[in-house]
């Protein structure tokens, strides 16, 4: 790729838009439109929180009924994310008015907590803090001229109840009356796209820039993205998953001939219906440990202990695999999805 003197980013802003991150500088555009720079600090990602972990819990059980590819998928997330109540133990949590009363434009509104109403001011951005000392159920409702705008159910529980579970719990009780609820109707979130974007004769370019940093064609016919190796070693996911891998790759290594061609002709299926064309490919082992983690998580085994003598209980055959996985059967026949992971 072609290139002037300087850097790729004195190149960049002469032919493209930019938005997001490239290399050590952020660019963003300022609600009157105005161009905005500034440079990149690292934050490290924090730790799993309470809020968070319902947003992962949510997401797990969407996966298990849709895909996101599919044109029910938004309509089933939102619906989930709108009726599932917010499991939180003992403590102080802060919500934002967006995602919380889904707010999408300031003004006045009406907090109700039980008989109590509250005159607010608020801003899709707005921080709502609220602190919950004992078990309880707590309804929160926001009202807007008149008419009720959302309703949230705070259930605050022990410590020694175990989250993932109770979502897990809940939802598998509740879903099919969730689905069939009406939309909440709110307008759904701005989303800022983070993309370069040609605006010039050159449209788009791809390739390696810089050291360590390369162009990417994105879905858009004159959008690119640029992405920077990154040393994920520190991170506690990858850790966490390279201390597993070896078991799963062993295991892998130790299937049936059999189930080893049936299981690449599922990767075929479930490639078609899941991963867009111009997505890295993910292979066969890749699903493999895909499908091994969320079995994983349902069954609530360690796999830090994983192997062929001690594998996921109640697992024998492909069937049971992609159930306990969540994972769609695609019109396999009763014979394939008998097949057994390993030889007996």
């Amino acid at each position: 790729m072609h290139k002037k003197e300087g850097t790729f980013i004195t190149y960049a802003l002469k032919r493209f838009d930019i938005h997001g991150k490239l290399q050590n500088i952020v660019f963003r555009r300022k609600r009157n439109g105005e161009k905005h720079a500034y440079l990149y600090e690292y934050v490290p990602k924090y730790e799993p929180t309470v809020l968070s972990r319902r947003t992962d819990a949510i997401a797990r059980i969407a996966a298990t009924i849709s895909n996101p590819r599919h044109a029910d998928y938004s309509e089933n997330i939102v619906k989930i994310y709108y009726y599932t109540p917010y499991f939180v133990y003992p403590g102080t949590y802060n919500f934002t008015c967006n995602t919380f009363y889904n707010i999408r434009k300031a003004g006045d509104y009406q907090i109700q907590i039980g008989n109590i109403i509250i005159n607010r001011r608020l801003t899709p951005r707005t921080r709502e803090s609220f602190t919950f000392e004992e078990e309880d159920i707590i309804s929160i409702n926001c009202w807007m001229d008149g008419k009720l705008w959302s309703e949230r159910m705070i259930v605050v529980i022990t410590e020694d109840y175990n989250l993932e579970g109770l979502y897990r719990d809940w939802l598998s009780e509740h879903l099919g009356d969730i689905l069939a609820s009406p939309e909440p109707g709110h307008r759904s979130l701005k989303k800022y796209h983070r993309e370069i974007i040609g605006v010039s004769h050159m449209k788009t370019v791809t390739g390696k820039a810089e050291e360590n940093l390369v162009i990417y064609k994105g879905a858009g016919e004159y959008t690119m993205h640029a992405r920077k190796a990154v040393d994920h070693a520190e991170n506690p996911q990858t850790r966490k998953f390279l201390s597993t891998y070896q078991r799963m790759l062993s295991c892998w290594k130790a299937t049936a001939p059999e189930f080893n061609t049936v299981w690449k002709d599922y990767h075929k299926i479930w490639f078609r219906n899941n991963v867009r064309r111009y997505q890295r490919a993910t292979n066969c082992l890749h699903l493999w440990t895909l499908a091994i983690h969320r079995a994983a998580a349902k069954l609530s085994f360690d796999l830090e202990n994983l192997s062929v003598d001690n594998w996921l209980p109640g697992v024998q055959t492909l069937g049971d695999l992609l159930k306990a996985a969540g994972l769609a059967y695609y019109g396999l026949t009763e014979e394939k999805l008998g097949v057994e992971i390993f030889l007996m």
